[in-house]
């Protein structure tokens, strides 16, 4: 005989983007072993871990989780549907989950706000990043990026790109400093400069 709990897995509200997981435990109280033969959910947004049939015990138990993904900002409710040769058949299982909008993005939160590229291919823009500490003194970081590569004064002089901080980033760099001739691989290492002035 199969048991499960809980009876039914509400995952609440969870925003687009993110997953939530929850755990159902299926118990064996019949007098032969248990052959659980596939697990059926009806809705794409809930996946489970079963992938091969799992053999319970009498009085053994397995867990299986249940992982709600949303992808739009809607309630969600499906049938969970466990197969087995259990004597009293097939049990569903009721999950549900509402998908949250995640909102306009905030500078604090370390989303992408911004995304400069090289100005040329080859120039080998970003193999070094790093704080350029506050140089212009208005209280934000600054952000300081190496072309190592780039041939604005011959080949491979290289180029450093610093970007002031700002409640709006952009992808222009506000500062350019040059290798002074060519093999001078300017912006190989970068870093913060500390007080500069």
């Amino acid at each position: 005989m199969i048991q499960v709990a809980p009876p039914s897995l509400n995952f609440g509200t969870i925003t687009i983007g993110q997953t939530s997981t929850r755990s159902l435990t299926i118990s064996n109280s019949g007098n032969e072993n248990l052959a659980l033969a596939s697990v059926i959910i009806s809705d794409v947004h809930f996946t489970t871990s079963f992938t091969t049939p799992i053999i319970i015990p009498t009085g053994g138990a397995a867990t299986l989780t249940v992982t709600y993904a949303p992808t739009t900002a809607t309630p969600t409710s499906a049938s969970l549907t466990l197969l087995s040769n259990a004597t009293n058949g097939t049990v569903t299982v009721p999950v549900s989950g509402i998908g949250a909008d995640p909102g306009p993005p905030n500078p604090g939160e370390g989303r992408l706000l911004a995304a400069p590229t090289g100005e040329s291919a080859g120039d080998q823009y970003g193999i070094s990043v790093g704080s350029a500490g506050d140089l212009n003194g208005d209280g934000l970081g600054d952000v300081i990026v190496g072309a190592w590569s780039n041939d604005a004064a011959g080949g491979d002089a290289g180029r450093a790109y610093i970007y002031f901080g700002s409640a709006v980033p952009s992808e222009v760099p506000s500062l350019i400093l040059t290798g002074a001739a060519a093999g001078d691989n300017f912006g190989t290492s970068v870093g913060t400069a500390g007080d500069f002035n």
